[in-house]
């Protein structure tokens, strides 16, 4: 463990003191003869060290040590406020200057220069969010004049280009959401998101299709809490664990939406389930858990980095169940918002 400051600073003084003492003590014996041929005796050798080494030294280091210590508690004091000024500013997604001037001299090079790290790191991120708000706006051009042309081919054609020109489409939405939750300047502005009015509204919109497809669907609640971020990126991050739970359920099947307890929403499906390592897998960049493909909105890398830059995180529910689990930290919930009913809506397959 490195030790601290302070520690570091008492033991440097107990060296010093130590050092201190026995050079006074060879000064104070070359004064009074000690080491000559008529030395006093051993009680009026210790009375002398004792009066004029011993006490002098100890009033001196008492008080320079409580004076170092409260030298270094202040320092630390302020080190300790610049560092949760910078977390706060980093929770929010926005960059904080800090009051390099109130720091000790020899602290303020080292804080300008992660002050300096900080800025550039937020201006390369701003720059990346702007070329994929633009490459997605432009892309959904062409997108739309292929999608006008698909008119002219046969039917057979059209329709399976059409899905193909859909999913595409809506990749592009997720990509902008996935941008815009991650911008500095919308973060600030996030408003309270409740978990549990988003399963709700995916079922009813999704439960038709689900029905089509001889699986059931379902919402269940469970005293969820409202949370801070953007309420269009969660949903559709939700809706994609929903359509991927649908996947990898078989006909008669149930997908369940709960949202709750806290700060949390879990999406359940009647598949084989992922463990730690395969999440991990499907969580990185090119990956896909829809393996029947067509049109599976999100995946678990975009949905991943969504989840992510409100501040939470996805996890399996593996082995107890199959599905995946939306946390959220604390930091992100409304206190005393937690509700009291539960709510349970099902739609179940023919």
């Amino acid at each position: 463990m490195t030790p601290s400051i302070q520690q570091r600073l008492v033991h440097g003084l107990l060296v010093a003191a130590a050092c201190a003492t026995c050079v006074l003590v060879v000064v104070v014996g070359y004064q009074y003869g000690f080491l000559g041929p008529n030395p006093p005796s051993l009680s009026d050798s210790l009375s002398e060290i004792l009066h004029h080494v011993l006490l002098p030294l100890a009033v001196f280091a008492g008080f320079f040590g409580l004076g170092a210590v409260i030298a270094v508690r202040a320092v630390t004091r302020q080190l300790r406020d610049a560092a949760e000024s910078l977390e706060t500013a980093s929770t929010g997604g926005r960059v904080s200057s800090v009051r390099v001037k109130r720091l000790p001299a020899e602290v303020q090079p080292f804080a300008r220069a992660v002050e300096r790290v900080t800025s550039r790191l937020h201006d390369y991120a701003a720059r990346q969010e702007a070329f994929a708000l633009d490459a997605a706006h432009e892309l959904k051009t062409p997108l739309g004049i292929i999608a006008l042309e698909l008119d002219s081919l046969n039917q057979l054609d059209a329709r399976r280009m059409g899905e193909q020109v859909k999913a595409l489409s809506s990749m592009i939405d997720q990509l902008l959401l996935l941008a815009r939750a991650q911008a500095a300047d919308v973060a600030a502005a996030q408003a309270m998101v409740d978990l549990e009015r988003i399963g709700s509204d995916l079922v009813a919109e999704m439960a038709p299709g689900a029905i089509a497809c001889k699986k059931g669907l379902a919402f269940e609640s469970d005293k969820p809490a409202p949370v801070r971020g953007l309420n269009e990126a969660l949903q559709s991050t939700v809706r994609s664990l929903v359509v991927n739970a649908l996947l990898a359920t078989p006909p008669g099947g149930e997908v369940i939406i709960r949202a709750g307890p806290g700060a949390q929403l879990t999406v359940l499906d009647g598949g084989p389930g992922l463990d730690s390592q395969q999440l991990e897998h499907f969580k990185a960049r090119g990956a896909r858990c829809d393996q029947a493909g067509g049109g599976a909105g999100l995946g678990l890398a975009i949905a991943d980095r969504v989840i992510e830059a409100h501040g939470g995180w996805i996890e399996t529910c593996w082995p107890e169940r199959s599905g995946l689990r939306i946390c959220f930290p604390g930091r992100n919930v409304r206190e005393g918002s937690v509700r009291g009913q539960s709510l349970e809506r099902r739609f179940p397959g023919p």
